[in-house]
């Protein structure tokens, strides 16, 4: 599958998960989204991940993707470029604790401040 990114180069896009099926399970499915978003980043300063259309998500599917983003850019850099949006509760709070356990391993402050799913 080509990148879900369908916003121009340039400053702001959008990356829509659910463009790579609306169960997203397995750690190789997750490398393959995060290698897609990576590709994405390379050409946009920020990016809205949506989540609308994902029905289910695998606790290995969002660390092989968002943990190891979080763990690449640090707290800060993904706050600032990344938007994770339109997740139901469930996968909001799944990752959401991926990215913090994975700051906390990483030794970053996993604050107030920290990144996350809205």
């Amino acid at each position: 599958m080509t990148s879900s990114c369908e916003e121009p180069e340039g400053a702001s896009g959008v990356f829509r998960l659910a463009d790579f099926g609306d169960e997203l399970l397995t750690r190789d499915a997750a490398a393959r989204v995060c290698a897609a978003l990576r590709r994405a980043l390379d050409h946009h300063e920020r990016l809205r991940i949506d989540f609308a259309g994902v029905r289910v998500m695998a606790p290995s599917f969002a660390d092989e993707c968002f943990g190891h983003i979080v763990e690449e850019l640090g707290r800060e850099v993904f706050k600032a470029r990344l938007e994770l949006t339109g997740a139901d509760a469930e996968i909001r709070a799944l990752v959401n604790i991926v990215l913090r356990y994975r700051l906390e391993r990483r030794g970053t402050d996993a604050g107030p401040e920290k990144p996350g799913v809205r």
